[in-house]
């Protein structure tokens, strides 16, 4: 995926307006005029936050690059941009709904360019010089981000509110509704964080109180041969849809998945799902190996997840799909020959149909035209998320035009949105079918698997005596848990 770089001046028409931030000295910030050259009252409380020198010089004239190339008001028009040029085009967005989508962008992609108190201090003073309008900017970026809503931050923008609502009328309304929509998004935050706690707590009690390893390593094959193909493939989206939805998008940003990221962190949350995306593969060749060492069983269990495969397919659930396919090429399954060999005609051609579909060839170009024609609830690969992003951070984050140094080059951050912005289309609101079972429920948030190299064993080692010695390990430790739970007769 390409980005353009800054248009040359025969592809481009610039457009550029006298600064509306013109930026004096943070000293005389009470003397601000309107465009009217009348006196504003701006509070100095503004002046707490320093304000960045390398975008925003003394009196520097906006500047918006916009390639002709594009229709008038496409987000993708806006090539480049000084950061006053972006405010202005930020108040035509949600003034005028010009530039479909460029408020979301904008606060999305904030951090290569602007960190957040100095966005806020951005925003609150083009709300007390230039428009009003803009405190809107400040839902969208409370929905986005909530989690920039704290500390110092949140310590900042109350003063704010209380400024603004002290001025009474429409002005106290303005903060009335952001005080309740940012109160209403803190706590919907807090109480995922204390589930996500609450689950996390319950899970380890639970391993403790069995002495529980192997039931971290192994998952209940009876119970796993009593689950129907769908009704997995139904709990699998579930639990991967919830899984990916607790991904803040900015763990998407600065190559955060990778360690360290280009600004030192790495995202927590999106480490852990592709550590869940990698146990998912796991699991699925612990349950083809283990369930027995009779090719029959093992046979009739590939077919069951071939058909897993198909059903999260047909429900447009292509990650958990992909990870189940990974788990079926993994070596200790490809090298049952002879279970491949004596596979159904009917789960041959679907297994054919599986690697069709999920082949990176031409940039996964099936999946791609597939995506384009699907609609929410979705689960898109995650891999192709971050294959995208990956070739878009490689463009430079400024860029130099006709003079103009340190342009922001929003080409790139529209880029960026574009791509982490299918999660919030195809996620919400999500899956709508109910749960199939507290005890798959729990399968599929666990996802209990042998580790790598225990996986590989098999074939080394005589599989019998393996698959044996798990399945007892799993009876002794099931035993020995209902004995501790049930009650002893007086």
């Amino acid at each position: 995926m390409s980005v353009p770089n800054s248009p040359t001046s025969e592809e481009t028409d610039t457009k550029k307006k006298r600064g509306s931030l013109q930026q004096s000295s943070r000293k005389s910030i009470s003397e601000k005029k309107d465009e009217q050259g009348n006196s504003v009252n701006v509070p100095a409380y503004l002046g707490l936050v320093s304000s960045p020198n390398s975008t925003i010089e003394e009196k520097r004239t906006s500047i918006v690059n916009i390639d002709p190339k594009q229709s008038e008001g496409n987000l993708r028009s806006i090539t480049s941009a000084n950061l006053d040029g972006l405010l202005v085009t930020l108040k035509e967005s949600v003034k005028d709904s010009k530039y479909p989508g460029f408020a979301e962008a904008f606060i999305a992609t904030h951090s290569y360019f602007l960190d957040s108190l100095q966005l806020a201090s951005k925003l609150m003073e083009f709300f007390y010089v230039e428009d009003k309008v803009i405190a809107e900017v400040f839902f969208v970026w409370i929905d986005i981000y909530t989690e920039d809503f704290k500390e110092e931050m949140m310590i900042y923008f109350n003063m704010f509110l209380t400024n603004i609502s002290g001025k009474g009328g429409e002005f106290k309304a303005v903060a009335d509704r952001l005080h309740r929509h940012l109160n209403k998004k803190i706590k919907e935050r807090q109480e995922a964080l204390l589930e996500e706690t609450e689950r996390e707590e319950i899970e380890q009690m639970a391993i403790e109180r069995t002495g529980g390893g192997i039931f971290r390593r192994v998952p209940d094959i009876n119970f796993l041969l009593t689950v129907s193909a769908k009704q997995m493939a139904m709990q699998l989206s579930l639990a991967e849809c919830k899984a990916f939805r607790e991904i803040p998008l900015r763990e998407f940003l600065h190559m955060a998945w990778q360690k360290g990221g280009k600004d030192g962190k790495r995202g927590k949350l999106l480490a852990r799902f592709i550590d869940r995306s990698n146990r998912v593969s796991w699991w699925i060749a612990t349950c083809v190996l283990v369930v027995s060492h009779d090719k029959k069983k093992r046979r009739k269990m590939i077919q069951f997840w071939i058909e897993v495969i198909t059903e999260c397919i047909n429900i447009n659930n292509f990650q958990t799909a992909l990870q189940l396919f990974t788990g079926l090429n993994l070596t200790p399954v490809q090298r049952l020959k002879s279970e491949w060999k004596d596979l159904s005609k009917k789960s041959k051609v679907r297994y054919q149909e599986i690697q069709t579909f999920f082949d990176p060839e031409m940039n996964y170009k099936r999946y791609r035209e597939k995506m384009k024609k699907t609609g929410p609830p979705a689960i898109p690969l995650l891999n192709v998320i971050l294959r995208d992003l990956t070739t878009i951070e490689e463009n430079e984050d400024k860029v130099d035009r006709e003079g103009e140094v340190g342009l922001i080059h929003f080409s790139k951050m529209t880029l960026i949105y574009e791509t982490v912005s299918v999660l919030r289309k195809y996620l919400n609101p999500g899956y709508l079918f109910p749960d199939q079972g507290a005890e798959l429920v729990k399968m599929c948030v666990q996802l209990p698997c042998l580790s790598e190299n225990e996986l590989y064993d098999f074939g080394k080692q005589d599989d019998k005596k393996l698959v044996n010695q798990y399945q007892k390990d799993y009876k002794d430790a099931k035993d020995r848990a209902q004995n501790s739970s049930t009650p002893k007769m007086k």
